[in-house]
């Protein structure tokens, strides 16, 4: 994802001090925490709730992706509702990227039907990204 985004001609945010050690303090110590941060494969609904709680809250991240294997055994089918959530506050463009089989289309179709757009391949979401910043780079909106 991020040679993606940088391919794009657009750049990794780089979380405030402030954020990331508010995420040093409720992450394991395993949890890599500079961009793209990768909550690890053992990671739960709450810890994504937390990840994306800090980018949205963090002045230096103007927008999100969340890429997910949702058939990992700690993630609960809350985390649609966690997106949703943060999706509805509208607060900072976000998308959601997961790759799998009819479950993830359910969950995926979920999101969609919210508002949130949903990709299964990184480079989709990097694109709709990209556009999204050129329409407001045009209108001098950022």
């Amino acid at each position: 994802m991020a040679d993606e985004i940088i391919s794009k001609g657009m750049k990794l945010a780089e979380m405030s001090k402030k954020s990331l050690k508010k995420l040093k303090n409720t992450m394991p110590p395993h949890v890599v925490l500079r961009n793209p941060m990768d909550l690890t494969g053992d990671a739960t609904t709450e810890r994504y709730r937390i990840a994306i709680e800090s980018a949205i809250s963090d002045k230096n991240v103007d927008m999100i992706i969340v890429i997910t294997l949702l058939q990992t055994p700690l993630l609960t089918m809350d985390i649609v509702d966690v997106i949703s959530e943060f999706g509805r506050k509208r607060r900072k463009p976000l998308v959601f990227v997961a790759l799998g089989g009819r479950f993830t289309s359910l969950l995926k179709k979920t999101l969609e039907d919210s508002g949130i757009p949903t990709f299964s391949y990184p480079e989709r979401a990097a694109e709709s990204l990209k556009v999204l910043y050129e329409y407001y780079r045009k209108r001098s909106l950022i």
